[in-house]
């Protein structure tokens, strides 16, 4: 399980306490197959944490695959969704990679580490203290990393915050950190729109109330590509079966694996509410995420949720009513502050 996961998401889960208390968690279920599990918290879950049930649903999948007697509802995704919250909450995605570079002579790496790691825990993700630039470069090489912290003096490196601090991490230093970690998430919003929109190839729907079911509604978003594989239409069929795609006012259909040919977002707007499962959604998009793009999945994922999930888009919706101005509202969200 852990490997697959990392092979999907590029998320590691491989870790002592992870495999320990979800051995016994599987263990549970194997022992009782049949048992029939309510969470009260599975909706609360689902849509405060998306991109953790998305990949639980894919840890379900797993097991089903290989227990195919074993009965996994939604409710029983989401206790899988809290391991592997609890898991991922201290790393990946949410935060900044970072890398430190200071000389081993100094031998204050541990000091070094402790003190920016007390400030800003919750915000960075080192990767690794390397004594030097040349170590740095090979680490870059091999590892996104957004921000590099130096106690000596490098050149700035494109596309890379850089912060030069003392070995003993003042106030000023710690400033310096703080007003690079406010520069890259404002990057980051702003990028993500505009990121988004690439994967948008001019595919559009408008619904009005003639349509009957979800089943119809992705038969239709799929016929806008023509050089679709039938099996395509089929997989997310199969991932709407293990548990809806929905999301507070949304669906994302898609497949559960990112192992298409080519990636592309296409949406559908409703006219008025439409009753996906549980939830009655004004918006929908099939998603596709090739092979070689697996890796910004969750990041697609989580930025369709925050934006059309966004008061920005309850107000607008009404009003997009064509392709056009759906990018018009896209393209809106890249410079806004959030």
């Amino acid at each position: 399980i852990t490997r697959n996961v990392y092979n999907e998401f590029y998320i590691d889960l491989n870790s002592e306490d992870f495999t320990g208390r979800f051995a016994l968690h599987l263990n549970g279920l194997l022992k009782n197959k049949n048992r029939r599990v309510r969470n009260p918290l599975f909706q609360k879950i689902k849509n405060a944490y998306p991109v953790i049930f998305e990949i639980s649903i894919f840890i379900a999948n797993l097991i089903k695959e290989a227990y195919p007697f074993i009965l996994i509802n939604d409710d029983e995704t989401s206790y899988i969704a809290l391991h592997v919250g609890a898991q991922i909450e201290n790393q990946t995605f949410n935060k900044i990679n970072t890398v430190i570079i200071n000389p081993k002579y100094l031998n204050l790496n541990s000091l070094i580490q402790s003190k920016i790691e007390i400030n800003y825990s919750n915000e960075l993700n080192i990767l690794r203290i390397v004594s030097n630039e040349d170590e740095m470069n090979e680490l870059c090489r091999s590892e996104k990393v957004d921000l590099i912290i130096s106690t000596i003096g490098i050149p700035k490196k494109k596309g890379i915050e850089t912060v030069t601090v003392s070995v003993f991490i003042n106030q000023d230093d710690l400033s310096q950190i703080y007003s690079a970690i406010e520069r890259i998430k404002t990057n980051n919003i702003q990028s993500s729109p505009h990121s988004l929109i690439k994967y948008f190839d001019g595919s559009f729907c408008y619904f009005n109330e003639s349509m009957k079911n979800r089943e119809q509604i992705i038969a239709t978003l799929c016929q806008q590509h023509p050089d679709l594989s039938p099996s395509f239409y089929r997989r997310v069929l199969l991932r709407e079966e293990i548990s809806s795609t929905e999301y507070l006012n949304m669906a994302i259909a898609h497949p559960i694996e990112c192992n298409e040919k080519n990636t592309f977002i296409t949406v559908g707007i409703f006219k008025k509410p439409f009753r996906w499962n549980n939830n009655f959604i004004d918006i929908v998009f099939l998603l596709s995420v090739s092979r070689k793009d697996r890796e910004s999945f969750l990041k697609i994922l989580a930025d369709l949720i925050k934006i059309f999930s966004s008061e920005d888009w309850k107000k607008e919706r009404k009003r997009v009513l064509n392709y056009e101005q759906f990018i018009d509202f896209l393209e809106a969200q890249q410079f806004k502050k959030h």
